[in-house]
């Protein structure tokens, strides 16, 4: 589902945003307990999902390197 063009907001003086809300009840073999609502400015769903889904990755990449296990932060490796 793609909505184009709303306010979300509690107080107003925000611009409009498009929202690109997205299901998937099963992934990777997990259940997943809710949608995403994602506020955008791509004006459609697909490139929304695909722009979302590499930042994601991203961050999951950084929690990793950093405390999710490999503790990169932790050691003392020098440039």
């Amino acid at each position: 589902m793609f909505i184009n063009d709303r306010q979300v907001t509690k107080k107003p003086g925000f611009g409009t945003f498009n929202v690109a809300c997205k299901w998937k009840r099963n992934y990777r073999g997990f259940k997943t307990k809710e949608p995403w609502y994602i506020l955008t400015n791509f004006e459609e769903l697909y490139p929304a999902i695909i722009s979302y889904k590499k930042r994601f990755s991203i961050e999951e990449m950084f929690r990793d390197f950093k405390s999710g296990g490999y503790s990169l932060e932790g050691s003392k490796l020098g440039a």
